[in-house]
């Protein structure tokens, strides 16, 4: 028979059965962080542990032979394999460069070609027999000159990883360094057995056998402790790429690793070593130096300048490294802060400012008060100076009828004294006449005089006898160049307002006054046209909407901006001041709580106002 059965072949058989279900989840998981080399790192343990077992029980020398090329290839998968599950499971897989795996993996492949190659030049392994030990039929051999290169290969690929899962057992917080430990475990027990020649039974390896008891510490490891969870990546990818300066040292002060930005700090020049590293950042931030001389237990912060660049401010915070109650190490994180400084700085500078101003605050204030009050008076004076021009015409135009009727009168009581004709009931007659025409140039110099007389305070009004009040005014300017007005009621009685009477009936004249001015800009290029003026008076709920409607040219678009612009006129070759409509907007808006507003298309303008309706006594 090919085979026999032996009670020593059961736990190589058990090892290729644990470690080959592990390779299978592990190639379930494969897109899991350390799945694919925990595979490769599976494959290689199942496949040595099962060749070893048929080594043993083959009964042919060529049998052996075979198996054991077959055992020495899954063994050179192992070392790789290892090595890429140590950096991968503590998040450095970014240091295995295809370069680097390729050079890790020379010897391993040199190893495959010898072996499979070693019977034509037996520098693996010579003088191949089979010889009994025990109840065992095995292969005896003499190791060739490459053999001890492949087998000191092996140990220290597993040297390399047990020191890699030594540094992430070391670093790992309180309760994530069991999986480690574990890793550890598995990876040196079977260079122990292998070292120590550790077998009941002279010739029969037992590290194989061993591989059982380092695929159960790996099951514990994967299924108890999380081996192919992403977190121990993801938590060296963070400290790699944090945008602050990280720093970790050990026990005795000494870096022990640092993040991307640190060596940045320290210049990031190819031949800085740790110690570099830390020498440069110590020159540049001294009161780092406290954190290190003044250990504790608990975090400390602290702020320093930077000695190397002057503009540079940085937080320090430093965080002890404990595990097990002992300490470790500490965790310095290094914040820039100048912003912060500049932002601080600024920030004072505008508290002095600030109080600076505010000692001058109230004299300012007061001064630009009286200034805009003085403004304003002058402005109010300027519109009244200028209203007074069409005031003094309608004068003129209401006296100049009384005083040829008084001349007339004067004149006939003359002729009437040379003709004989003059008695007691002519000249009675004539005087009264005479009486009526100076009673109403006298009504005209009273009107005149209270429209300019400046009103104390607030009262109650009516709307509409104020408006005809202005018509009154104005009509002797209108009704000679075929210019009607009309004033219309939506309802009949008083239209209660609260305001300046004077003020009042002032704005009513600005807008018959730039309504007369418009219709004769129209009759200059339409001389047929009837110039009207329309004013409506609308009693609403509690407001009072006033309409002044001219047919005149209308305002031009690029005006329509700037009407109520202080000094703002399109009438200025006719002597036009600019200030009756921004005086006439300051009245009804600010004195008497309204609002005035205009639309305006050419052959038609209307202006509105709309004012709080007063409550009737």
């Amino acid at each position: 028979m090919p085979f026999y059965i032996s009670p020593y072949l059961i736990l190589p058989i058990l090892s290729f059965l644990v470690n080959a279900v592990l390779a299978a989840y592990s190639w379930r998981n494969r897109r899991l962080p350390a799945a694919q080399p925990l595979f490769f790192l599976m494959i290689g343990m199942a496949g040595w542990s099962c060749a070893y077992a048929l080594n043993t029980a083959a009964t042919s020398l060529s049998l052996k032979i075979r198996f054991f090329q077959m055992g020495v290839t899954f063994v050179c998968l192992i070392a790789p394999s290892v090595i890429a599950l140590a950096l991968e499971s503590i998040g450095r897989s970014d240091w295995l460069t295809r370069r680097r795996l390729a050079l890790i993996c020379v010897v391993p492949a040199l190893s495959l070609l010898l072996v499979w190659t070693n019977e034509f030049h037996l520098i693996f392994r010579h003088d191949m027999y089979l010889y009994s030990s025990g109840p065992l039929l095995l292969l005896g051999f003499e190791n060739g000159p490459y053999f001890p290169i492949h087998q000191l290969y092996v140990i220290f690929a597993n040297i390399v990883a047990i020191v890699l899962f030594g540094q992430a057992l070391r670093r790992s917080p309180r309760g994530q360094g069991l999986r480690f430990a574990l890793l550890i475990a598995a990876t040196a027990l079977p260079i122990l057995v292998e070292l120590l020649a550790i077998t009941p039974v002279k010739g029969f390896s037992m590290t194989t056998s061993s591989l059982f008891i380092s695929g159960s510490l790996y099951v514990v490891a994967i299924f108890r402790y999380r081996l192919l969870d992403i977190a121990p990546l993801a938590r060296t990818a963070l400290f790699a790429q944090l945008g602050d300066p990280v720093l970790v040292f050990d026990i005795h002060g000494a870096l022990a690793d640092c993040n991307n930005s640190a060596r940045i700090l320290a210049g990031d020049k190819p031949d800085h070593d740790l110690a570099d590293i830390c020498r440069v950042i110590l020159t540049r931030i001294p009161e780092l130096e406290t954190h290190l001389a003044q250990p504790t237990t608990v975090p400390r912060n602290s702020y320093a300048a930077d000695t190397a660049d002057a503009g540079h401010h940085w937080s320090i915070s430093s965080l002890p490294l404990q595990s097990g109650g002992v300490s470790r190490g500490l965790l310095v994180q290094l914040h820039d802060i100048s912003d912060l400084k500049e932002a601080e700085r600024n920030l004072r500078a505008s508290e002095q400012n600030l109080r600076e101003l505010n000692h001058t605050l109230q004299e300012r204030v007061e001064s630009e008060t009286t200034r805009r009050l003085e403004r304003e008076r002058l402005l109010a004076n300027h519109a009244r100076l200028a209203a007074m021009g069409d005031m003094l015409a309608a004068v003129a135009h209401q006296w100049r009828q009384p005083l040829s009727t008084v001349g007339m009168i004067v004149q006939n009581i003359r002729n009437a004294w040379h003709s004989s004709q003059l008695n007691q009931a002519y000249l009675d007659s004539s005087v009264e006449t005479a009486m009526k025409q100076i009673h109403q140039m006298s009504e005209t110099i009273d009107t005149f005089r209270r429209f300019f007389r400046p009103d104390k305070q607030k009262e109650a009004l009516d709307a509409v006898a104020q408006i005809k009040k202005a018509v009154s005014i104005m009509e002797p300017q209108i009704s000679g160049i075929r210019i009607s007005s009309h004033v219309l009621e939506q309802d009949h009685g008083p239209a209660a307002i609260s305001g300046f009477p004077n003020e009042f009936t002032q704005v009513i004249v600005n807008l018959l006054s730039n309504a007369r001015d418009a219709i004769r800009e129209r009759q200059s290029v339409e001389p047929a046209v009837a110039g009207e003026i329309m004013i409506v008076v609308i009693k609403r709920h509690n407001s009072i909407e006033i309409l002044v409607r001219d047919n005149g040219c209308g305002i031009a678009p690029e005006s329509k901006g700037r009407i109520f612009e202080p000094y703002y006129t399109t009438k200025e070759e006719k002597g036009g001041t600019g200030i009756g409509l921004y005086m006439s907007r300051m009245i009804i808006e600010d004195s008497m709580g309204g609002k005035l507003s205009f639309s305006s298309e050419p052959g038609e303008t209307d202006f509105t106002i709309i004012l709080p309706a007063a409550e009737e006594a």
